[in-house]
């Protein structure tokens, strides 16, 4: 089955593809603008955060797709080496609280 994180933004729909992660839920990347969003899953009762990752080369968006492990790739190669920003008032639905890993300790 092939769940889909729907996200609409400023009345733009965008379409997450979904990730079996303890940290990220789903991303999506837009080759055109460079733009990589990202859907972390929380700690507390809401289902995720959304970030938006600005000039993201296509070489390390296809770096994410290829990986094994996408949170840490994400972490390595993605987080802090970006401009990014937290999208707030963001509807995300069609997540499967099924595709969280346990997180590790």
């Amino acid at each position: 089955m092939n769940l889909r994180l729907e996200c609409f933004l400023s009345m733009k729909e965008i379409t997450l593809i979904p990730v079996s992660s303890s940290n990220v839920a789903g991303y999506l990347y837009e080759p055109a603008t460079g733009m990589l969003y990202v859907a972390f899953w929380r700690r507390d009762s809401k289902p995720v955060d959304l970030y938006i990752h600005k000039s993201v080369p296509g070489s390390v968006a296809n770096e994410l797709d290829l990986a094994h492990s996408k949170g840490r790739t994400f972490y390595h190669r993605i987080r802090n080496q970006y401009e990014s920003e937290k999208v707030m008032g963001v509807v995300v639905r069609g997540i499967d609280p099924k595709l969280r890993k346990p997180e590790r300790r």
